[in-house]
């Protein structure tokens, strides 16, 4: 048996310009309450995040002291400790010692990265390409271009056959005109003018 197929809820929609600028003004409305609502939660973090950031710097650098000190004492204390078999022990409820770090690329110093490149293309000339890699991407925004010359350009022609082709459509939207004005101030004209 099919399933039964839902309809969609009806969809209520303004029908004059009245109507329409009421449910703007609703709309806007409801935007700057959640505007107002991020800028503050926003706020708040930034606070929150002040306050741990001040209580948090001191600790960590009495922590970078001790590290200091306990990275020394294990310099001295880790053959004893290990008898030479391993590279960490538990201790005080913490595991301390020494790893391998992740290999890393040195290069000779005062050479950059595309100094070097150059130097591996000129000792190892075709032998290079397994230590040299090259990123390929499409530079859309050229393509876009080109796409856009038509048919006067070949290259235009060459990359619509191969199915490239600019795709742009309208979208509604809603965004503020500009700053809101604050409703004006009431004030009492007949008993205030001396």
């Amino acid at each position: 048996m099919a399933a039964a197929r839902r309809k969609a809820p009806t969809q209520i929609a303004p029908q004059t310009i009245q109507e329409a600028t009421a449910t703007i003004d609703k709309y806007m409305a409801m935007q700057a309450t959640v505007d107002q609502l991020k800028a503050d939660a926003d706020a708040s973090i930034q606070q929150i995040e002040g306050a741990r950031d001040a209580m948090v710097a001191p600790l960590e650098q009495a922590q970078k002291e001790l590290f200091k000190q306990l990275r020394a004492w294990w310099a001295v204390a880790k053959d004893q400790l290990t008898e030479g078999k391993r590279k960490s022990i538990e201790l005080a409820g913490a595991i301390i010692g020494e790893r391998t770090n992740t290999p890393s690329l040195k290069l000779p110093k005062g050479v950059n990265q595309e100094d070097f490149i150059e130097k591996i293309r000129a000792a190892l000339e075709e032998n290079a390409n397994p230590y040299i890699r090259t990123k390929l991407e499409l530079d859309k925004q050229a393509i876009i271009k080109t796409l856009r010359k038509g048919e006067d350009d070949p290259m235009a022609e060459r990359l619509a056959t191969l199915g490239a082709a600019v795709s742009q459509a309208d979208q509604f939207f809603i965004d503020r005109a500009g700053k809101r004005e604050a409703d004006p101030e009431l004030v009492d004209v007949e008993g205030g003018a001396a």
